[in-house]
């Protein structure tokens, strides 16, 4: 019931979220510190991760590999299920013998940013524990693991950027008889970033390369805000890219 319990304050916290963006860990690796274990974490694609995890306690060592599965991938909280395999190792009261763990799980991944992460799965453990090569104690039993994972970013591609064609502008006809009042121009949007080292990407999304970042305070030019979660924009050097809304403030 303890375990149950720690899975549902997890569950509570990660319901009140902020907006929800784009989030993928496609070739991105992560390490990870849990209760108790360290892991390297890779990301094959976006619905399918590996895994090497390292627990550890007094007197035992437990070490292998995990395999994900995404139900929800680039969602702020990612439901996944999974299978581990476990070698293990003790020596302790005058005990020293080696067993293997098989693991079945589900769990889920909420993104607090998109390179930390809060992590919690539960599954049903099958244990095989032997001395001087004679099985010793086998049985099936409830696991429950808590985790952090920071992942590093993927590793950015050439931006291309395409040139903008130039536009003929032909003016209007005038009138020989009074002349046409001129339209005053038309007024320029800008936003202003609000938090520091604030990503610009090549498109609508965490997905596209990463072309610079922005500083807070730096006003910038508002291009086109039809998207849902992004808006491009026109940085002071002249450069066009794309930033989160909730990064900015109009």
């Amino acid at each position: 019931m303890k375990e149950f319990a720690i899975i549902l304050i997890f569950l509570s916290i990660c319901c009140f979220t902020s907006d929800v963006e784009s989030y993928d860990l496609t070739k991105r690796i992560g390490i990870g510190l849990g209760n108790p274990y360290a892991s390297l974490k890779y990301g094959i694609n976006s619905k399918f991760s590996t895994e090497l995890r390292c627990a550890y306690g007094e007197d035992i060592l437990v070490i292998g590999p995990r395999f994900y599965y995404n139900f929800n991938p680039k969602e702020k909280i990612v439901i996944y299920v999974g299978g581990e395999g476990d070698c293990v190792t003790f020596d302790k009261d005058d005990m020293k013998g080696n067993g293997y763990i098989g693991m079945a799980f589900i769990g889920m991944e909420y993104f607090s940013t998109n390179n930390l992460t809060f992590c919690t799965d539960i599954g049903q453990a099958y244990v095989s524990l032997s001395k001087d090569n004679k099985n010793e104690a086998d049985g099936i039993g409830w696991v429950i693991n808590l985790g952090i994972n920071y992942y590093f970013s993927a590793a950015q591609t050439p931006v291309l950027t395409n040139s903008i064609p130039s536009t003929t502008i032909t003016s209007p006809p005038v009138s020989t008889r009074s002349p046409v009042a001129q339209q005053p121009p038309k007024q320029r949007r800008t936003v202003t970033v609000i938090i520091d080292n604030v990503p610009i990407f090549s498109g609508p999304g965490t997905t596209y390369p990463i072309i610079t970042t922005v500083p807070a305070g730096v006003e910038i030019i508002l291009i086109d805000d039809s998207k849902k979660w992004y808006y491009q924009i026109e940085l002071p050097d002249g450069i066009l890219g794309w930033i989160s809304y909730v990064n900015c403030h109009r």
